[in-house]
């Protein structure tokens, strides 16, 4: 497996602990993995962006049209990242967007761009469904829940649910757990 996982949000939504368990996944089903985080002014809600390469790869950063998927815990960060996504070629889709955002996204000219280069963007409120399970933190997982859903998902639930069950803090081990399945059914 040769993929590349890049996360974007903003300080506080959980994109480190996000990163953690999908690299603990790749290195618990033994994959290569290597790593690489910004986090710029994340302790005042600026962004934070992660990076995740795994497979056989010698450079941690990620180029612009390399991602194959590209989390983002926000509809802002999504749009300042969508540049690294992998366009589609010969009619087939490139690199997928997940997306947390409210209906509407993406606006029709964005819907226009992703169409134009074969990239294939699915979005949720998972700021909605985490304030439903309880726990407004959990967006985060949800979202991980969420590309699970996808065939395509370099990771199933069941693999995110065994090494969320292993890396969780016991205070958080069960919301945790819902908010990944939450985020699959959605």
């Amino acid at each position: 497996m040769n993929t590349q996982i890049a996360l974007a949000g903003v300080g506080g939504q959980g994109i480190l602990f996000a990163t953690k368990l999908l690299a603990e996944t790749a290195i618990r089903l033994g994959h290569g993995l290597l790593g690489s985080e910004t986090h710029g002014m994340s302790q005042r809600g600026g962004s934070v962006v992660s990076y995740l390469k795994i497979g056989d790869f010698f450079s941690p950063l990620l180029s612009a049209g390399s991602v194959d998927y590209l989390l983002a815990f926000e509809a802002n960060e999504a749009y300042r990242n969508m540049h690294f996504i992998k366009p589609g070629a010969d009619g087939l889709f490139g690199g997928r967007l997940y997306v947390n955002a409210k209906d509407g996204f993406p606006p029709p000219e964005i819907g226009e761009f992703f169409k134009k280069n074969g990239i294939a963007a699915k979005a949720i409120d998972a700021d909605q469904a985490a304030l439903k399970l309880g726990a407004a933190v959990a967006s985060n997982l949800i979202m991980l829940g969420f590309a699970s859903s996808d065939p395509d998902f370099p990771f199933t639930l069941e693999q995110l649910l065994l090494t969320a069950e292993e890396a969780s803090p016991k205070r958080f081990k069960k919301i945790n757990l819902a908010a990944l399945e939450q985020g699959r059914q959605l």
